[in-house]
């Protein structure tokens, strides 16, 4: 924020690798001196509050990207990392620039307790968007087993037929239906909607520390006056959109 000269996106990536070895070999993570070693460990001439400030952006982000990998499900590897990509650039409209970071940081266990923390939040909706596809399984199950029963009783021709008959329903419950398809797409408009709310709220609240830091600036002064100005024009356009439900429902 006019501070220093930009980051590189290899600083960015040395301060994610320096943090995870910094966090791994420390007994308790988050001390005074975490950011000490740290710098220490980091390859260039930012100081240690830079790179906290840095950081705390980064894993801004990168928490936000790690809830759209999750949202694939059992999908791995680069196919689910491109998804949860497009998944990113959908809720903040931007695109995921710390990708390396995230590679870095990934398997710490300071991050990964994090992100534990932040799923659990969200097992509801994951346990709704899974239900539909245990109930076609099991249907499919079902229909193998009551097939595999009536061939096992009837004669040679009548088990042919059956067992054509059993395909086509197999195949017939584990084609999605249209409902699930749709139900599916709102359910990934709606995390969207949340995560680039959530995105929001942790922009303003980093912003806040940054500027918190020196109040008495210029420029945190100015920061201030155009989130409070932020602030009330969100307020009035809710305000608005509630007075206009009323009416809507008064009139219906």
């Amino acid at each position: 924020m006019g501070h220093g000269p930009k980051w590189r996106s290899d600083e960015d990536e040395s301060l994610a690798a320096s943090y995870a070895v910094a966090a791994a070999t420390r007994r308790t993570v988050g001390g005074p001196t975490i950011w000490k070693e740290v710098r220490d460990r980091f390859n260039g001439p930012r100081g240690a509050r830079a790179l906290r400030n840095r950081w705390m952006i980064i894993t801004k982000d990168v928490a936000t990207f790690a809830e759209c990998l999750a949202s694939e499900g059992e999908e791995a590897g680069e196919v689910a990392i491109e998804r949860a990509l497009e998944t990113f650039r959908e809720a903040t409209d931007r695109d995921f620039e710390f990708l390396s970071c995230w590679r870095r940081v990934r398997n710490c266990p300071k991050f990964q307790k994090q992100q534990q923390g932040e799923r659990q939040s969200g097992t509801a909706v994951q346990v709704d968007q899974q239900a539909p596809a245990v109930t076609a399984a099991d249907t499919a199950t079902a229909t193998s087993t009551a097939t595999a029963t009536v061939s096992a009783t009837t004669t040679a021709d009548t088990a042919s037929v059956t067992a054509a008959a059993a395909l086509e329903t197999k195949a017939a419950a584990l084609k999605p239906a249209p409902s699930l398809t749709t139900d599916v797409a709102l359910l990934q408009r709606y995390l969207a909607s949340e995560m680039r709310r959530k995105n929001d709220l942790q922009e303003d609240e980093i912003a806040m520390r940054l500027f918190g830091e020196t109040r008495q600036s210029e420029e945190s002064q100015r920061f201030f006056s155009l989130l409070k100005r932020k602030k009330l024009l969100l307020l009035e356009r809710e305000v608005d959109e509630l007075e206009r439900s009323q009416q809507r429902r008064r009139l219906s």
